[in-house]
């Protein structure tokens, strides 16, 4: 265990508090009771032209149902982060919900100069980078159920662990090692043979 991977999991400890807080925020206050719709009807007009579409006609249309969506994945994210359960798949999905938040508050406009285009939406666009570094660091093999799965699995008795089939012994017809011995009877066979004139 490397001190690489112990600050790995110690980021993915406190990002996973940060988004327990996030969510129960959400869950507990008035995100999921009207204050999505009016985050969504916000996010029109930094929204990138093909998501506004997606805001209009699908997202707002469900608000109370996408609101729910975005708070219990927040909070189920921070829950896997803090134990280290199914890291990966935890960050790839908190990913993909970094990434629709994104296309919602990073569209500068076009006519933005250059560095607006790079820092608008940073806070997601940080948050987001972060869970993709906590996915390939894979961060719950240390401190976390990932890697106390993967020992359990290590230390089972062998007839719990999977092993090849057919043995070696029984991969080859056992006629195929009869012919490769030789016949304790080949030396008189071949005297008689010899003596008979064949």
């Amino acid at each position: 265990m490397g001190s690489a991977a112990r600050l790995a999991a110690l980021v993915r400890i406190c990002t996973g508090v940060i988004f327990i807080a996030e969510g129960l925020g959400k869950i507990l206050g008035e995100f999921v009771h009207g204050g999505f719709a009016k985050s969504a009807t916000g996010m029109m007009k930094e929204a990138w032209p093909f998501w506004r579409s997606v805001l209009q006609n699908l997202i707002l249309p469900h608000s109370s149902v996408f609101g729910w969506i975005v708070a219990g994945g927040e909070l189920a994210l921070g829950i896997a982060l803090l134990l280290g359960l199914w890291t990966r798949l935890a960050t790839a999905c908190g990913a993909l919900l970094m990434l629709s938040i994104l296309l919602g508050q990073s569209y500068p406009g076009p006519h933005a100069p250059w560095d607006k285009w790079i820092t608008a939406g940073l806070t997601t666009k940080f948050a987001l980078l972060l869970l993709l570094l906590l996915g390939a660091a894979d961060a719950g093999r240390v401190w976390g159920l990932d890697g106390s799965g993967r020992r359990v699995r290590r230390r089972a008795p062998p007839f719990c662990r999977p092993s090849s089939w057919p043995p070696p012994e029984a991969a080859s017809p056992p006629w195929r090692s009869w012919r490769r011995q030789r016949s304790p009877f080949l030396p008189f066979s071949t005297a008689c043979s010899r003596g008979s004139g064949r």
